[in-house]
């Protein structure tokens, strides 16, 4: 099984065609002249400088090897991308984090590194937790049109001037009004209605958010944070 580590592109001496490019591995190994020594029935796979496996196949022409390596693996396999290839051998047992390393046997993980994954994990999660809050809003405003999300400041804010002072002009919702075919007070009513009910929503929303970053921040223990992250993945908007 061969394994060439990493190809870079260099310009042959003669014999070099406009227009392609050409790779040589570090021992001086052309790629195009030592494709012929690849088995046709084995899965090829290129691996960048971590190891990281970025692209199988079993067609070794189809691979173009540019600052990676190539390792040949007899396997059923087809595609073994994610995986890794650590001083020259194929590793199948998925690497748990990028701060874990390959001892020969199995990924390790030293006590200095479990400190910055636990705070990897933290720092995912809350982007995690902002994301979900924001799924939540977003399905609050299912079914109205862009457009009309996009009015909803300006409905309230004309609707809260007219309240104050009958004499204010406010276009936007005269429009609505008279279109819809309903009294202009009553339009505004809802206006505000609405407004009132989706700053409470979001009121609820960032509460929980919040509640739930001030426990992520205080966490001590890995097994707490699995169970607080299923704890985000479960969460669904409702009105404590």
């Amino acid at each position: 099984m061969l394994y060439i580590n990493k190809f870079k592109l260099y310009e042959p001496s003669s014999n070099a065609i406009d227009g392609v490019l050409y790779l040589k591995s570090e021992d001086e190994k052309d790629w195009y002249e030592i494709q012929s020594q690849f088995s046709k029935d084995t899965l090829k796979v290129m691996f960048d400088d971590s190891g990281l496996i970025i692209s199988s196949s079993r067609d070794v022409s189809s691979l173009f090897p540019l600052n990676c390596g190539v390792l040949e693996i007899d396997t059923k396999e087809d595609n073994l991308n994610g995986l890794y290839v650590i001083n020259g051998k194929f590793v199948n047992i998925p690497k748990p984090s990028e701060f874990h390393e390959f001892n020969g046997v199995e990924w390790v993980i030293s006590k200095e590194k479990q400190a910055e994954l636990f705070t990897d994990r933290k720092d995912k999660l809350l982007d995690k937790l902002a994301n979900k809050a924001d799924k939540i809003k977003s399905d609050l405003l299912v079914g109205y049109p862009q457009t009309e999300i996009e009015s909803f400041y300006r409905q309230e804010k004309e609707a809260l001037a007219w309240q104050a002072d009958k004499n204010t002009d406010a276009p936007m919702l005269k429009q609505i009004a008279r279109i819809r075919n309903i009294p202009f007070d009553v339009l505004v009513q809802k206006v505000l209605a609405k407004s009132g009910q989706f700053a409470l929503a979001i009121g609820v929303i960032i509460g929980q958010r919040q509640a739930f970053e001030d426990r992520l921040l205080a966490l001590k223990t890995p097994e707490e944070l699995t169970s607080l992250e299923k704890e985000i993945e479960e969460w669904k908007f409702q009105v404590n």
